[in-house]
């Protein structure tokens, strides 16, 4: 029994398919932007994602002028791409400055959820009092 691998047969990738290929060009070779595929209902959802989303980082910056402007930008690019308006430049680092603050939301969340030993001997001492 033979334990060699076959090689893998190398795919040649062509960025603008043939006139008669089944194949669609992808958007950014064509010029023409994709169709916004979000429904009313869907878009609504998202909205409310924004909204609690946006809420919970604002509180979780400790008021923060800073990340609050992150923050902002970040919901004003999503609020503009969701309306089908044309989307404000977005900063990297605000993205990651608005991910960064829900994360430490989850952090503390974890952190709470630990039991620490010391805790668990205060609980036992309670219950048996």
């Amino acid at each position: 029994m033979s334990t060699a691998v076959s090689p893998r047969r190398s795919h040649s990738c062509q960025l603008v398919p043939a006139a008669d290929s089944p194949l669609l060009p992808h958007w950014s070779v064509t010029g023409n932007a994709p169709r916004s595929r979000v429904t009313p209902e869907m878009e609504s959802a998202l909205r409310d994602l924004l909204e609690w989303g946006t809420d919970l980082a604002m509180v979780l910056t400790n008021g923060s002028p800073d990340d609050q402007i992150a923050i902002r930008q970040v919901y004003d690019y999503i609020d503009a791409a969701l309306a089908g308006q044309r989307r404000p430049e977005l900063d990297v680092h605000d993205v990651l400055t608005t991910a960064a603050a829900l994360m430490s939301g989850f952090d503390m969340r974890l952190r709470r959820a630990r039991v620490d030993a010391a805790d668990v001997d205060v609980m036992f001492r309670a219950v048996a009092a």
